[in-house]
């Protein structure tokens, strides 16, 4: 096996075939992140309030590839 340096880890150049249950738990996290930030959409009601609220869902958004990345994460074993 070839050593990868850790940025060829971390932007996954090679990735395997992802499993039924790795594209379903995918969609899961994104459902939910997704109404996480509709959630809140509704408190955007004067300039500073609005930037909160932006900011949290720029954060919810960033989790959410996050936790994706880590159901297709091919490059460590993780052991149950």
């Amino acid at each position: 096996m070839v050593m990868q340096t850790l940025g060829q880890k971390r932007v996954v150049l090679n990735y395997g075939i992802p499993t039924q249950e790795q594209k379903d738990l995918a969609q899961e996290i994104k459902l939910k992140c997704a109404e996480l930030i509709d959630m809140i959409e509704h408190l955007k009601t004067n300039g500073e309030r609005a930037r909160i609220v932006a900011t949290a869902q720029t954060e919810f958004e960033i989790s959410c590839m996050l936790a994706v990345k880590a159901v297709f994460n091919t490059y460590e074993t993780i052991e149950a």
